[in-house]
């Protein structure tokens, strides 16, 4: 409907047959239509805001569309649903620099896309800088007309977060928050971000009064809240109060999605062994690689993941450890030892795995770092192929099979 009121405005004649109904030119009048008064045409501010509308609503369709998983897609394109992210995007930026209403909600829509999608999908692949720019652009037009709204300043405390620069990003959280005092959905965001931006410092004792703040006011998954309280109190030593609630997490899921089958099960593997403290930290750690912010930690921040890495000698959790070494050192720009660790971490384990994600998303790994390499772009289809045809039903599947997808397409690119 969006294409097709799209379409119609554009080639109408200034806008004059696209109101009321107005019969197209050559359409022979019925009797007595000479009786009805003709239709005022469209005026110039009138077509622009009705342009503005429609560019929209056709952007973030294309845009949501373009980025469902391959699977999904062939049902929408059966519908007659097409995907083109660059014309949905093109669309988003029209709306964006027009006087019309709907302009904060396009450009906001536009962060949105650049800052949260682009990453969590990874759309291009390991590289985190993708997007940052062009959403900086936007902040920075928009800093002109809203220069204290708190949820632009939101996103740019993410700019600043996706380019590793974490000092930056709490004061600008902070400044966000200070202008926030009517709306706590954002202070509850502003307060997620903050925590997270010291889980990434690994100052775990900083980062517990924001998510028991979260806990405690958040309606979105307590279970999950509950669960970052777990992992960050263990990371310090806090065994007994990150048992409780460690426990407590099975109890508070409340729906069935991946992220809380994912908390349900790595709490109920500790009902009858408490983990020690360095076995915390690997969960700790394992959330920041799921949510792909490792390769946002600072240099120091990095070098003592390793430090915690290899001090844990848990045999329970070292395809995990693995994994997770493999990534801090292609942050490090370490490759070459990157490539050792997810090899192992890749290959199959006896029995039955206490972490299932682990082989598949060692072997996406391998295939990213494969792919900087043209003579080695065989190797990484062919494991981003064997991870989308022969893993199932592990923690986090569709979220890395959108992965998967961009990573194919973008091989189909070149």
């Amino acid at each position: 409907m969006y294409e097709k009121c799209q379409q119609e405005l554009k080639s109408s004649n200034n806008g004059s047959e696209f109101m009321n109904g107005a019969p197209k030119k050559g359409t022979p009048k019925k009797k007595g239509a000479d009786r009805k008064p003709s239709p005022e045409p469209l005026s110039s501010e009138s077509r622009d805001a009705l342009m503005s509308a429609l560019s929209l609503g056709y952007g973030l369709i294309q845009v949501a569309i373009s980025i469902v998983p391959a699977g999904l897609l062939r049902v929408c394109e059966l519908l007659g649903f097409t995907a083109d992210r660059n014309d949905g995007l093109g669309s988003l930026e029209m709306c964006s620099k027009s006087d019309d209403m709907k302009s904060p909600i396009a450009r906001l829509t536009l962060l949105w896309y650049h800052t949260v999608v682009r990453p969590f999908c990874a759309l291009d692949g390991n590289n985190m800088d993708a997007g940052l720019e062009e959403a900086s652009i936007i902040l920075k037009e928009t800093d002109l007309m809203y220069p204290n709204s708190a949820i632009f300043l939101y996103f740019k405390a993410l700019v600043h977060r996706l380019r590793g620069e974490l000092s930056d990003a709490l004061n600008v959280l902070e400044k966000a928050m200070s202008s926030t005092s009517d709306q706590r959905e954002i202070e509850l965001l502003c307060h997620y971000d903050k925590g997270w931006c010291y889980m990434m410092q690994l100052e775990w004792e900083k980062s517990i009064p924001c998510f028991s703040k979260l806990r405690g006011d958040s309606k979105w998954s307590e279970a999950y809240y509950t669960y970052l309280l777990a992992v960050t109190e263990g990371s310090l030593g806090k065994s007994s109060s990150a048992l409780e609630y460690m426990k407590s997490v099975p109890k508070l899921v409340m729906r069935k999605t991946q992220l809380e089958n994912f908390l349900s099960r790595k709490a109920n593997l500790f009902k009858k062994m408490e983990p020690r403290r360095e076995e915390y930290t690997i969960l700790s750690l394992e959330l920041l690689y799921l949510w792909n912010a490792i390769s946002q930690c600072e240099k120091e921040a990095l070098r003592k993941m390793l430090i915690a890495l290899e001090e844990c000698r848990s045999t329970m959790m070292q395809p995990l450890k693995i994994l997770i070494m493999g990534v801090v050192y292609a942050a490090l720009d370490d490759k070459s030892t990157a490539v050792q660790y997810f090899t192992v971490a890749s290959s199959k384990t006896d029995g039955k795995a206490m972490d299932p994600h682990v082989v598949p998303f060692a072997m996406y790994e391998l295939a990213m770092i494969y792919l900087e390499k043209p003579e080695d772009t065989g190797k990484a289809k062919s494991l981003l192929l064997k991870v989308k045809d022969q893993y199932k039903d592990y923690d986090f599947e569709n979220r890395l099979n959108f992965r998967v997808h961009a990573a194919l397409n973008s091989l189909k690119a070149k």
